[in-house]
């Protein structure tokens, strides 16, 4: 009985014991997996911020924009007008024969005498040759839309065009010019990757002032831009030798069928070269480290989906496979996958003969064919950067399924896995009620308001009510009965109600997890 009372029976789990220790060995492993992971993603970001060099981008952008949209004084109606305020074609012609082609064609410096090198823009930028226009056109056919009666008032229609004239009714043909003599024709220029670049085009391959002027006057007599025009682009190229930048700068204006002009101003920043400097040599060298790192990282993840499968089939003798296993594989196959979507773009970009093949004179830096096209290199650019910006998000998503190793920091992750089901479910009647009131603005002030007049517009001026940033007094402005009826049903709802419960599921969510894991803690240590 001594015995008894100073040396108890215990009982002992082993199946428990085993699984404590394996959790135990799977976050090491997860942890050394992450710290590999963090190496990775280091030379990563460091090649691609080095790619991206933003802040001389950025500087020499900002610099051209704010030069192209300044003010002009307009001969009709002597008001200042900028870029932004062209609102007919006879703007348009104006804008451009007076102050566009004043500010990219500069002979003289401030004091009067010949510049050193012509056509200097704001000190450093030299506009490389000379510029293009580019329209597209929609189809004019017989009216349909209304009663046959008012067809006698007005006979013929212009059809819809979309994505900047490029599809919808678009027109092909060829067209003949007011004189009834001059025929303009439909091109399709191959810009390279496989783009390209269709429209009516006129190449200015020449900066002689007077030419260039005399050439203008012309396409704006002979009514070059009509009513059938749907799109404008005009686009030229500057080269900043301190920087080693090239800027692509497209002007553009949408001329919807309603008679509605929107102009806007867009710029692509290009390398001169990619490998010529010793921070681009550098640049190299981490981005064959990150190549080497993601083979790597493709051997270690075939070797983790054979350990799965091992995991899976013991699973039967009580052994656990964390929760997140799974998604932390799916979301690294993605991104390994991705990386190499994006590896085949950049070797495709730095491969690109477009650079290669320039002709450099003393004046002028031209393509074989003429006025240099970066068209598609701008655009195969812009995909690389989207797919960078896709890998980024990809790349918060496992660092938060890897932050599953320590209970500690884990904290985010598991409150999501928990509240996800109901934060689904609610999730559909926050888009229910979202679409409800997208569609009451729509109807209410899309008429008159642009921030409404499309459904996707409506929706994203919404969330900007939400945060603070919806003008009720515009709204009033356009309907005073409609203003009132929507505003204040839309404030309660969505942001005294929807908000509230949004909050309450997530703190039930991490109240659950919290209970779960004090159960976790107590079952492992029980007797």
């Amino acid at each position: 009985k001594m015995g008894e009372a100073t040396n108890p029976r215990t009982h002992v789990d082993v199946v428990k014991v085993y699984n404590v220790i394996l959790r135990k060995v799977q976050n090491s492993n997860l942890a050394y997996s992450f710290m590999g992971y963090l190496v990775f993603m280091t030379f990563y970001f460091a090649a691609i911020i080095m790619q991206r060099n933003s802040d001389p981008s950025q500087s020499v952008q900002a610099g051209i924009q704010a030069y192209m949209e300044a003010f002009y004084r307009d001969p009709d109606t002597l008001e200042m007008k900028g870029l932004t305020d062209i609102k007919s074609i006879p703007d348009f012609w104006n804008w451009l024969i007076i102050d566009f082609l004043a500010n990219i064609i500069v002979k003289f410096q401030t004091n009067g005498d010949p510049m050193p090198k012509p056509n200097m823009i704001l000190l450093h930028n030299r506009l490389t040759s000379g510029f293009e226009i580019l329209q597209r056109r929609s189809v004019k056919r017989p009216c349909n839309f209304a009663d046959p009666k008012f067809n006698a008032f007005s006979k013929y229609c212009y059809g819809v065009t979309l994505l900047e004239g490029q599809f919808g009714d678009v027109d092909k043909s060829d067209f003949l010019g007011y004189d009834n003599k001059t025929v303009y024709k439909y091109e399709e220029a191959d810009v390279g990757f496989g783009w390209k670049d269709a429209g009516y085009f006129q190449r200015f391959n020449t900066t002689d002032m007077d030419a260039i002027t005399a050439r203008l006057l012309a396409l704006k007599a002979n009514r070059w831009l009509d009513e059938g025009t749907r799109h404008v682009r005009v686009d030229f190229v500057t080269y900043n030798p301190n920087v080693g930048l090239f800027v692509l700068v497209m002007l553009k204006l949408d001329l919807l069928n309603s008679g509605s002009i929107q102009a806007a101003y867009e710029s692509e920043v290009l390398p001169a070269a990619f490998y010529y400097t010793w921070t681009d040599l550098t640049r190299m060298g981490i981005e064959i480290v990150v190549v080497l790192l993601w083979a790597v990282k493709v051997v270690l993840a075939a070797i983790d989906h054979r350990d799965l499968a091992r995991e899976r089939r013991r699973a039967a003798r009580d052994q656990e496979i964390p929760e997140w296993r799974v998604p932390l594989l799916a979301m690294t196959d993605a991104q390994l996958v991705l990386l190499l979507v994006i590896f085949g773009v950049w070797g495709r970009i730095v491969s690109d003969p477009t650079l290669a093949s320039v002709v450099v004179t003393d004046d002028t830096i031209t393509s074989p064919t003429g006025v240099i096209n970066f068209t598609g290199l701008a655009l195969s650019l812009q995909t690389y950067w989207v797919l960078n910006g896709v890998n980024v998000l990809l790349t918060v998503l496992l660092v938060l399924c890897y932050l599953n190793l320590n209970s500690g920091i884990s904290q985010l992750s598991s409150a999501l896995s928990f509240m996800a089901g109901n934060l689904l479910q609610f999730g559909f009647v926050l888009f229910m009620l979202m679409a409800t009131f997208m569609l009451m603005a729509h109807l209410l002030f899309g008429h008159l308001m642009p921030e409404y007049s499309q459904l996707h517009r409506s929706l994203l001026s919404l969330f900007a009510v939400l945060l603070g940033g919806g003008d009720y007094f515009a709204l009033e402005d356009v309907d005073n009965i409609g203003a009132p009826l929507f505003y204040y049903p839309f404030l309660f709802v969505m942001v005294f109600v929807v908000f509230n419960v949004t909050i309450a599921i997530i703190m039930d969510g991490y109240v659950v997890m919290q209970e779960h894991r004090l159960a976790e803690r107590r079952g492992d240590f029980a007797a």
